[in-house]
């Protein structure tokens, strides 16, 4: 007999069941109740019977390999690692909608493809752990049925991949009249012409190509829903102080500089910008005016100010928040303003931004001045999370 209450309220629950035999014996199991973290959406098609069928590919944000979804494995069966992989690939239902899982808590690309159509991507979708992510709706874009494929010389332009052009239509004309057998596993190399999926290619699918002439694929970035509620709460520029405070992004946490800055690389596995290799960036890298104030993100105590390889100039500081144990990781450092064993305050200058392998000292592995920014649950490289879980840049 289960006595426990059972609730969905977080992600993650985790029950002990106590079961008795009529013999008198008794057995614990552990029952843990997960909830799916998912991104969700609906993409319409210009199926005239309502089965709008596409993929939707979900990529880490964070992998920028090259896209290669028909190469994602080597001959020998191996992962190749010179594409970018895809974390889930389904086929949206028949009303259009679709449900994709992840496990990871950080930012996802979204491309949904049709042969025949305009692929369309969404970029940096942030999710949170246990919840849905919703997507707008959107209508996918008939009418790019040449692709680079179709033609002998490799040198033709991409952009007929990605815009539907007069040879979209030319080659349109030239299957006019031609029935088109769609699904139950066959495979009809003239599908691709039949938009409405009417099973004929005629004037109707004309029309359509006709109506999108001109039109490109599309990459639009993920606007939070939520960001007007967040920005009412907050400050929605970094601009610079002349107090040394900063817009805070929770109860217990600052950003690390106060000028405008641009997101050069985030959190996870990229191409390396100066090795070409595939390995995980441990932090967030913040382009920020030359030379900034770079600040204690919490209270804390310094645990590292020196230099080590690949990193140049750095500070660690060790934090105590609520009761968790957590450290901030600062490198790439022009200069350093603290010592080990230095007590800081949010909030106070413990360095300069650096990083110019021309100009500044130390400078470790860079290719030009930044901050090299990371939150550690232990002390160290290689004990890192995701600093987005901490702190909103």
């Amino acid at each position: 007999v289960l006595t426990t209450e059972v609730t969905i309220a977080n992600a993650d629950n985790t029950y002990i069941i106590k079961v008795t035999a009529e013999d008198g014996t008794t057995k614990e199991y552990t029952l843990k109740i997960t909830r799916q973290t998912n991104i969700v959406g609906t993409i319409l098609t210009e199926n005239t019977e309502g089965k709008h069928s596409s993929q939707v590919i979900v990529y880490k944000t964070s992998d920028t390999r090259p896209e290669d979804i028909d190469n994602i494995l080597n001959t020998d069966g191996s992962v190749n690692t010179s594409v970018r992989q895809p974390v889930e690939q389904v086929e949206t239902k028949e009303d259009g909608t679709f449900v994709t899982k992840v496990t990871d808590i950080e930012k996802y690309d979204i491309v949904v493809i049709k042969e025949g159509y305009l692929s369309y991507r969404i970029t940096g979708i942030e999710v949170v752990k246990g919840e849905k992510t919703v997507l707008d709706e959107y209508s996918l874009i008939a009418g790019n049925v040449v692709t680079k494929e179709d033609y002998a010389s490799t040198d033709v332009e991409t952009s007929i991949t990605e815009q539907i052009e007069i040879d979209d239509l030319v080659s349109l004309n030239e299957h006019i009249g031609v029935t088109v057998n769609h699904g139950n596993g066959v495979s009809d190399a003239n599908a691709k012409y039949d938009f409405n999926e009417d099973g004929i290619v005629d004037k109707i699918d004309r029309n359509i190509l006709k109506k999108n002439y001109g039109k490109k694929a599309e990459t639009v970035a993920w606007v939070n829903p939520y960001a007007l509620n967040v920005m009412s709460l907050m400050s929605s520029t970094y601009e610079a102080s002349t107090n040394a405070t900063n817009v805070t992004n929770s109860a217990n946490f600052i950003l690390p500089m106060t000028c405008s800055y641009t997101i050069t690389s985030e959190y996870g596995y990229r191409v390396h910008p100066t090795t070409g290799e595939y390995t995980k960036h441990t932090g967030i890298d913040l382009a920020g005016t030359h030379h900034t104030e770079i600040l204690a993100v919490a209270d804390g105590e310094v645990t590292y100010a020196g230099v080590q390889k690949g990193f140049g100039n750095c500070v660690e500081i060790k934090h105590i928040v609520n009761g968790e144990t957590i450290y901030s990781f600062y490198a790439h450092l022009s200069k350093i303003d603290v010592k080990v064993g230095d007590t800081v305050k949010q909030g106070d200058v413990i360095g300069l931004e650096g990083g110019d392998p021309e100009t500044d000292p130390n400078p470790g592995n860079s290719t030009g001045h930044h901050l090299h920014f990371e939150i550690r649950n232990a002390t160290g490289y290689g004990n890192d999370v995701n600093p987005n879980n901490y702190i909103k840049f």
